[in-house]
């Protein structure tokens, strides 16, 4: 990938100015090739994420190191729960951050800062 050994030793973080020609293009058609031959893992027809991905691989090595059969429909549950219990806690979080306190008791006013709450909730959902 380098010609130095000091680039080599720090690839990781090395800039790409200081790889090779060769071996940028070889990468730049290892990604290209992976981008369009490789598509996106599903589960039930939904798309998953990197994360969901994740526990669901996690949820199949502990059925086995547990001495279990592995069972794709709990696992999916539970990535299913998983991924809802995220996507629940930003939202309300996003809400909490985008109610706005120092209205007063105008009922307009707090109808007006819970639609907005409300919008950066289902945003962040």
């Amino acid at each position: 990938p380098a010609d130095e050994e000091s680039v080599l030793r720090n690839l990781d973080s090395a800039p790409l100015s200081q790889l090779r020609p060769q071996f940028l293009a070889g990468l730049k058609n290892l990604t290209d090739r992976v981008f369009s031959n490789a598509a996106p893992k599903t589960m039930n027809n939904t798309t998953l994420t990197g994360t969901a991905l994740a526990s669901l691989i996690s949820a199949y090595v502990d059925a086995i190191n547990n001495g279990a059969v592995p069972t794709i429909t709990t696992a999916w549950q539970n990535v299913v729960e998983t991924e809802c219990r995220r996507a629940a806690d930003a939202a309300q979080k996003a809400y909490e951050e985008a109610f706005d306190r120092t209205v007063g008791a105008d009922e307009e006013a707090l109808g007006l800062a819970h639609r907005r709450a409300v919008a950066a909730a289902q945003a962040a959902f």
